[in-house]
């Protein structure tokens, strides 16, 4: 899913020269990164983490991060990916550049409300678009296939490198929930259930 979302997101950004990458260490970032690298773009992104980035990473926590992500990129970016629902990405944009929004961050409670207003905006402007690997699947379907079995092939032949998810068997329920309950930026948690390969 989050190698979908992340093809998705780079094909709605269109032939975009230099790329911001919002949450760059991050399980959908680091595949758009990836992507956009091997397409030969110029990619700048954001993260709490600023090492072991084969990019420039600029610190999304600090006040003038925009200005920033510009001063990197040499100049406002032409497109920019947006998986963390930040409503100041825009703010590195080229006036004529392309926001793709992959996720929004909801009030508590009201997140799936929250996002659906969030995705109705930003399809009424003209420089926004809208990234929604359920809808694609939904009213796409032989094209979900079609890129996943790329993906699939990639990551199989080593052109892709997802990120290795902290695995724990199922008798340690509480364990993998607390890894999982930390969220650190691009790792999964998965239990293994009684009887899997290992």
């Amino acid at each position: 899913m989050d190698a979908v979302t992340a093809a998705l997101a780079l094909r709605a950004a269109g032939p975009a020269p230099r790329i911001l990458v919002q949450g760059a260490t991050g399980a959908v970032g680091a595949l758009a990164v990836q992507f956009a690298l091997r397409e030969g773009r110029m990619v700048v992104g954001t993260a709490s983490r600023t090492d072991s980035s084969a990019i420039p990473i600029v610190d999304y926590r600090a006040e003038g991060w925009p200005a920033a992500v510009r001063a990197a990129a040499g100049g406002a970016v032409d497109a920019a990916i947006d998986h963390t629902g930040s409503v100041r990405a825009g703010e590195a944009l080229a006036a004529e550049g392309v926001l793709v929004h992959t996720a929004w961050a909801g009030r508590p409670g009201h997140e799936r409300a929250d996002a659906l207003r969030g995705a109705v905006d930003a399809l009424r402007k003209r420089r926004e678009r809208v990234v929604s690997v359920p809808a694609f699947v939904r009213f796409a379907d032989v094209h979900y296939r079609r890129l996943l079995a790329g993906l699939l092939a990639d990551a199989a032949e080593g052109r892709l490198r997802a990120p290795e998810p902290v695995q724990y068997p199922f008798d340690e329920l509480w364990s993998a929930y607390r890894t999982a309950a930390r969220r650190e930026p691009g790792r999964k948690t998965v239990l293994r259930m009684p009887g899997a390969a290992e």
